[in-house]
Order: structure tokens, then C-alpha cells, then sequence
């Protein structure tokens, strides 16, 4: 039996794994929300696209206090 199998038999955990299709109105109304301030995001850094490398490292760390946002300027 695998190590990570009989932890979760011993306490008696289980995983799911959840997949949504993007629906464009609720996602223009999460928008709204967060526009009106009622929702608000928590945003830590705003990086430029060719810096992603560096936004996947500062995710890597766990150590983010909120989003990670890349730029994309055209």
C-alpha cells in the first residue's frame, strides 16, 4: 500500500476534484461586485508579461499574501 493511501485511510480524508466551464455572466457580475468595492481582491504584486517567470517563482513560495497579477500591455 502507498504511504499517501493509508494516511488517508487512518484519518479517514478524501479528495474531490471540481471543473467548471467559464460562464461570462457570472463572471461579468463578479466584475461588477468587485468594481462596487462589495468584493474586494486582495492583489500583491502587478508584474509586466515578461516577468512571469518571476510571478511563477513568488507562487512557487507560498508566501504570497494575495493575487499575483501579470500585465499585458498592447
Amino acid at each position: 500500500m502507498r504511504p499517501a493511501c493509508h494516511w488517508r485511510r487512518r484519518v479517514r480524508a478524501r479528495g474531490f476534484f471540481v471543473r467548471q466551464k467559464a460562464n461570462g455572466d457570472q463572471l461579468a457580475a463578479i466584475a461588477g461586485l468587485v468594481v462596487k468595492g462589495t468584493v474586494k481582491v486582495n492583489v500583491e504584486t502587478v508584474l509586466p508579461l515578461p516577468e512571469a517567470r518571476k510571478a511563477q517563482e513568488l507562487s512557487k513560495t507560498g508566501h504570497s499574501g494575495g493575487k499575483i497579477v501579470l500585465e499585458i500591455l498592447m
